[in-house]
């Protein structure tokens, strides 16, 4: 069984509206699959929240599939504003599976939306050194947090690498062009 895996992309702590820009692993079958097209499809509404929790307390899981569940109920509960929760479920995950990246790439998100920058960076480090499956969307977070601490190279860096990684992808682009490159 894989279980599709969501990472949240924020943008100066306000969620990004296009939930299809969302990391993924594929889940064949459970409550657990239904749970992850859902998160995928950009649906983070109350049955969605079942779906997953129902996944988390009744599916026969293996252990990277229950962590990635987790992560799953996670962005469900960053999407509709349960920060605590969200939190909680990343915690879980973490202590289920401490390698999964995007654990901590969307525990980033969350500290994105609490305002807590350097703690932010601090988790899309961490998971970028995993290898995220979408490792563009943690560094576009990460350079919108540290543009947040001023650390406009390091921004300008990180927006420019999520650009690199995925040439199509518009938002890294629209957010450099806000930047005034000075060559010295």
């Amino acid at each position: 069984m894989r279980i599709a895996l969501t990472v949240v992309m924020t943008l100066l702590g306000v969620l990004a509206p296009n939930p299809g820009q969302a990391q993924t692993l594929i889940v064949s079958d459970g409550h657990a699959a239904d749970c992850s097209r859902l998160v995928l499809k950009g649906r983070f509404d109350q049955a969605t929240l079942d779906l997953c929790t129902q996944a988390i307390e009744n599916d026969p899981l293996r252990r990277q599939d229950a962590a990635r569940t987790y992560v799953n109920r996670g962005v469900v509960h960053l999407r509709r504003g349960s920060l605590d929760k969200s939190a909680n479920d990343l915690d879980v995950a973490e202590r289920l599976m401490p390698d999964l990246a995007e654990t901590y790439v969307n525990r980033g998100a969350v500290l994105m939306k609490q305002g807590r920058w350097t703690e932010a960076i601090a988790q899309f480090d961490h998971g970028i050194g995993l290898k995220p499956e979408e490792v563009e969307k943690a560094y576009f977070n990460r350079g919108m947090a540290r543009e947040q601490v001023d650390d406009l190279n390091g921004a300008y860096a990180d927006l420019k690498m999520a650009a690199t990684l995925k040439p199509d992808w518009q938002a890294p682009k629209a957010e450099m062009e806000r930047y005034t490159v000075v060559r010295r």
